[in-house]
C-alpha cells in the first residue's frame, strides 16, 4: 500500500474594515495563481516526484469562497502517512495578515508551511532585512518562496517530505521559459463548485510575463522581471478551446502588458482561427499600454480575434503627477486618440486612475474628473489611492528616507491611505476617493457612457455588467470591483485575531440587516441601469454631434 503525502494550497483574501475575510457564496474572478500552483502540484503528483510508493494528494482552496475548518485541514495532513505541507499561494500585502492568521494555526499543530506571492518576493528582494511580519513567519519555522514556482516546486515538495524545509527558497533571479511552462487547464475542483456559473465568469489565462516599463509604484517586476516572455500560440489556443468545451467563453489575459508580448500577433491569429475556422464563440479582455495603438495592426487584429475590453493604466491626466511615478510612456495629449482607436472597434475601455498624487488637491481631483467625463471617450474608470506597495521602487525609497509608512499590511489595499499627503489628511483623502467613484459613475454620466459605446457600434452586453459592478462594488459592498462576488458571507469565528470577537446575537442581527440592504441596493441599481440601457437602445441611431469626447472620431 502506497504512503500518502497531503498538500493543501490556499489563496488568501484580505480582511475588510470590520476585520472579517472578504468571502462570497459565489465567486466571479477565480485566482489564476491558485490554478497555476494546483496544476504544478497535480503534475508533480502524476510524475511521482516523491517516489513511486508515495501518492501526492492535492487539495486547493480559494479563501474568497471560504475554507474548510483549519482543524479539519490539520487532521487531513496528520493522517497522511508520508507527511504534508500547506502552501499559501499568491499572497499580496493586504492579504498577508489573513495568511499569517491561518499560518499560526497550522504551525501550532507543527504542520510545515510555505508562503509565496508578491509581498514575500517584493519585500525580500527590495529591503535589506525581512519586514517585521515576514520575520515573524521565519521565527515560527515558516518557509518563504521568492520568484516563480515552475521548475522549483518539486524541490519544495521533496524537502517537505524529507522534513528538511529551508527558511527561504530564492529563485528571484531565475526567469521561467514560458514556452515550456505549464498552463493550467482548469480551476481547482473546490473553486469550480463555488463559481457563479450562471454569470459566465471570466476565466484567467496567461500568455506571458514581465513588463519593460519602470513605473515606480509597480511590484510585478520583483516576481516576473522586466523581460517580456511569451507562451506559444498553440498553448494559448489549446487552453481556450478546452475551456470552451467545458462551457466557458469569457477570458481575461493576466499579462501585465499584452501589447509587449513578443508573440502577440501569432497568439491573436491563433485565436482568430478558432473563431473563423472552428466557429468557436468567445471573448476576452487584454491589459495594454497607452502606446499600443502605435503598433501596426494590433488593435484591428485584437478586435477581430475577440477582444471586447481592454484595461490600461492611465493613472492621471496631470503631467506632473505622471512624472512623479515615472509613467513617462503616458502622454496626456494622446489619451483621446488612443481611446478612440479602440472605440472604433466597439471595444470597452477600462482605465486605472490614481488619486492622491503629491500634486493632488480635492479641487484638482474634482476638476480632472470633470475633464475626463467631458472630453475622453472612456467607459470604465477604476480608481486607486497612490500606495507605496512593498516591493515597489516608491516603497523602497520611502523606507530609505525613514518616511512614516503605515505598519499594518492590511491597509495596503490601494484604497486606504498609508502615508501622509501634503494637502489632505488621511480621512480627507479617503473621503475624496469615495467621492471620486460617485462623481464618475453618477446616473447622468453612466447614461453617457452607454450612449457613447452604442454610438461607436459596441455591444451593450459587453459593457453593462462591468458598469453595474463599478457603480456598486464600493458603494454597496465596500470592495474593489476586482474583489466582487455574489452574496457576501461573514463567519463569526473568523474575525481578525487582534480584534475582539463580537457578541453572537448582535453580529447575526447586523449581518442579516446589512445583507438585506446590500441585495436591495444591488437589485434597485440593476433596475435603474436596465432602464438606461433600454433608453439607449431606443436612441441608438441618434448622433452625438456635441460630445467633445467624440470630436476626434475622424482623426487618423
Amino acid at each position: 500500500m502506497n504512503a500518502t503525502f497531503h498538500l493543501i494550497l490556499i489563496k488568501p483574501v484580505r480582511y475588510d474594515d470590520d476585520g472579517y475575510p472578504i468571502q462570497w457564496r459565489r465567486v466571479v474572478y477565480p485566482s489564476f495563481s491558485l490554478s497555476l500552483l494546483n496544476a504544478l502540484a497535480e503534475d508533480c503528483a502524476e510524475r511521482s516526484v516523491l517516489g513511486p510508493k508515495v501518492e501526492i494528494v492535492v487539495e486547493a482552496h480559494d479563501d474568497q469562497c471560504g475554507l474548510p475548518p483549519v482543524e479539519t485541514m490539520i487532521e487531513r495532513i496528520k493522517r497522511a502517512s508520508a507527511g504534508g505541507l500547506v502552501g499559501i499561494v499568491g499572497a499580496h500585502t493586504a492579504q498577508f495578515p489573513r495568511a499569517a492568521a491561518l499560518v499560526r494555526q497550522f504551525r501550532a499543530a507543527e504542520i510545515p508551511v510555505i508562503i509565496g506571492g508578491s509581498h514575500v518576493s517584493g519585500t525580500l528582494r527590495s529591503l535589506p532585512e525581512p519586514a517585521r511580519e515576514l520575520q515573524e513567519m521565519l521565527d515560527l519555522g515558516v518557509s518563504l518562496f521568492i520568484g516563480e514556482a515552475e521548475g522549483h516546486f518539486e524541490e519544495v515538495l521533496r524537502d517537505a517530505h524529507a522534513r528538511r524545509m529551508k527558511p527561504i527558497y530564492d529563485y528571484g533571479e531565475v526567469m521561467v521559459d514560458m514556452e515550456q511552462a505549464l498552463l493550467p487547464t482548469h480551476v481547482p475542483l473546490n473553486v469550480e463548485r463555488r463559481l457563479a456559473l450562471g454569470l459566465n465568469p471570466v476565466n484567467p489565462i496567461e500568455a506571458g510575463r514581465g513588463c519593460p516599463y519602470k513605473c515606480s509604484f509597480c511590484t510585478v517586476v520583483n516576481v516576473h522581471g522586466r523581460e517580456a516572455r511569451a507562451r506559444t500560440p498553440e498553448a494559448v489556443a489549446c487552453f481556450v478551446r478546452a475551456s470552451i468545451h467545458h462551457g466557458r467563453s469569457r477570458f481575461m489575459f493576466t499579462d501585465d502588458n499584452f501589447a509587449r508580448n513578443e508573440n502577440w500577433k501569432p497568439i491573436l491569429e491563433a485565436l482568430l482561427a478558432l473563431r473563423e475556422k472552428e466557429g468557436l464563440k468567445f471573448s476576452f479582455i487584454l491589459q495594454v499600454d497607452t502606446q499600443s495603438d502605435r503598433i501596426p495592426g494590433f488593435i484591428e487584429l485584437a478586435a477581430r480575434a475577440g477582444c471586447v475590453q481592454i484595461f490600461v493604466g492611465m493613472e492621471s491626466i496631470n503631467t506632473d503627477a505622471l512624472r512623479t511615478v515615472s509613467k513617462n510612456q503616458n502622454s496626456v495629449k494622446r489619451y483621446q486618440r488612443f481611446f478612440l482607436a479602440w472605440k472604433r472597434h466597439g471595444v470597452v475601455i477600462m482605465a486605472g486612475y490614481i488619486v492622491g498624487f503629491p500634486t493632488d488637491t480635492p479641487e484638482s481631483v474634482r476638476r480632472d474628473l470633470a475633464t475626463i467625463k467631458r472630453e475622453l471617450p472612456l467607459d470604465l474608470l477604476y480608481l486607486f489611492i497612490l500606495t507605496p506597495l512593498p516591493g515597489s521602487a516608491d516603497h523602497t525609497a520611502l523606507v530609505e528616507q525613514g518616511a512614516p509608512l503605515d505598519s499594518d499590511p492590511s491597509r495596503y489595499t490601494t484604497f486606504h491611505t498609508t502615508i501622509p499627503h501634503p494637502h489632505m489628511s488621511g480621512a480627507e483623502l479617503e473621503a475624496l476617493y469615495y467621492e471620486a467613484w460617485r462623481i464618475y459613475y453618477d446616473d447622468a454620466h453612466s447614461a453617457t457612457i452607454l450612449r457613447r459605446h452604442a454610438a461607436m457600434g459596441g455591444h451593450l452586453d459587453d459593457l453593462t455588467p462591468f458598469l453595474l459592478v463599478a457603480r456598486n462594488a464600493f458603494a454597496v459592498d465596500n470592495v474593489n470591483p476586482a474583489e466582487v462576488g455574489i452574496l457576501r458571507r461573514q463567519m463569526w469565528r473568523e474575525r481578525r485575531p487582534d480584534l475582539p470577537r463580537e457578541s453572537l446575537i448582535p453580529f447575526l442581527l447586523r449581518r442579516g440587516w446589512s445583507t438585506a440592504m446590500a441585495q436591495g441596493r444591488w437589485l434597485w441599481d440593476i433596475h435603474r441601469v436596465t432602464r438606461m440601457v433600454r433608453q439607449v437602445e431606443r436612441e441608438r441611431s441618434r448622433p452625438m454631434v456635441d460630445d467633445l469626447a467624440l470630436q476626434g472620431l475622424d482623426a487618423r
